[in-house]
């Protein structure tokens, strides 16, 4: 795949000092050097930032093809520099070493290595390992992967080819599944700048946010009233009197499951299909998350303090006062990550322009 050279000259040429100023080597300074780089290179200059992830751009259209849709991330870019007796880059692929199937199951992503000058393999062009992006076997491949492990298994029965004669103006594609690696180089500094886009299940997320905090809230509710029904029940015996005044700890849990509802309410009505990016996505799950969690505690705390509260409170009144201020107290975790998801999740959709392509 091409992309426009003069494009790519205003690129290099911003990449070089950018790499001068923040570029810093891969594998510290203990001997095993392997290249100068700096991560997230669109967010320190703007002419790299419209190369990168410009929906109009050449690249991106053509990640869009290969990935089979238009709602796409940039997820990671670097900026490479390496410089002559640098050594070889070990296998890997992408995708698992930044750890995208452990967040994202079965997402797809597409990489673009784009090399600022010409090489060839004398510079260290990428090596691949074909047929590595496959998510099937054949019973071959699996019965040698079950005795020596899948990187046997491939080197074994798949062939490796190397990129070769890259010009100026080149951009190399790979799966971001396909085990790959870069030879050394032996002849002059190189620069090139990897990118990674996929199409991120943001309504997946969403929902997740939603799901967290009416099912933790629900949680949290349902341990509070149970643990403070049980002291209830059991003071209840001796001292029937005291039950309506013993019932607050479980209003107070209750209490609880209606933050989780307002939380829910209040994400759904910001999922706007037509506009709804990585940024707002990843805030409301986080505000899910904030309520939830900060529910779940109050919960715990309340249905502990309530049980014991109400027995003690039976033999001695004068605890009463003490136990209703442990309970507020304990209600208020609650309340501060309410507080805190609202702000988050009302603000997300304002602070997150410009970071991730909305879907649209």
């Amino acid at each position: 795949q091409l992309v426009p050279a003069q494009e790519l000259r205003s690129v290099s040429a911003k990449l070089e000092s950018l790499l001068t100023e923040h570029g810093r080597r891969a594998f510290g300074d203990d001997g095993s050097k392997e290249v100068r780089f700096t991560f997230a290179v669109h967010e320190l200059d703007d002419t790299v930032n419209d190369f990168v992830a410009k929906e109009t751009g050449a690249l991106w259209q053509q990640a869009a093809k290969l990935a089979g849709t238009q709602k796409l991330c940039v997820l990671m870019d670097r900026g490479f520099s390496k410089d002559p007796g640098d050594p070889e880059t070990h296998w890997h692929r992408d995708d698992e070493a930044v750890g995208l199937p452990n967040l994202h199951e079965g997402i797809r992503t597409v990489h673009a290595w784009i090399p600022l000058v010409a090489m060839d393999k004398d510079f260290g062009t990428l090596r691949y390992l074909l047929g590595t992006h496959r998510r099937e076997y054949n019973w071959f491949e699996t019965m040698l992967a079950s005795l020596w492990g899948w990187e046997f298994a491939w080197f074994l029965t798949s062939r490796v080819e190397q990129d070769d004669h890259l010009q100026f103006g080149d951009v190399a594609w790979h799966d971001g599944w396909t085990l790959h690696s870069a030879g050394s180089n032996k002849v002059m500094p190189t620069v090139s700048i990897p990118v990674a886009a996929a199409e991120l299940p943001i309504g997946s997320i969403a929902r997740y946010s939603i799901s967290w905090a009416l099912v933790q809230m629900n949680c949290s509710q349902a341990y509070g009233t149970a643990k403070s029904g049980v002291g209830i029940a059991s003071m209840g015996v001796m001292r029937p009197d005291m039950i309506m005044k013993s019932i607050i700890p479980v209003v107070m849990a209750g209490v609880l499951g209606i933050y989780g509802l307002i939380t829910a309410v209040i994400i759904n009505g910001k999922m706007d299909a037509a506009n709804y990016s990585a940024y707002s996505g990843y805030a409301h799950l986080g505000a899910g998350l904030t309520v939830g969690m900060s529910s779940l505690a109050a919960g715990l705390a309340i249905g502990i303090v309530g049980d014991a509260g109400v027995r003690a409170n039976a033999q001695q009144p004068r605890l009463f006062v003490g136990m209703i201020l442990i309970l507020i107290f304990a209600e208020a975790l609650g309340l501060y990550g309410l507080i805190v998801g609202l702000v988050v999740a009302s603000t997300a959709e304002g602070k997150g322009k410009g970071l991730c392509s909305p879907y649209a």
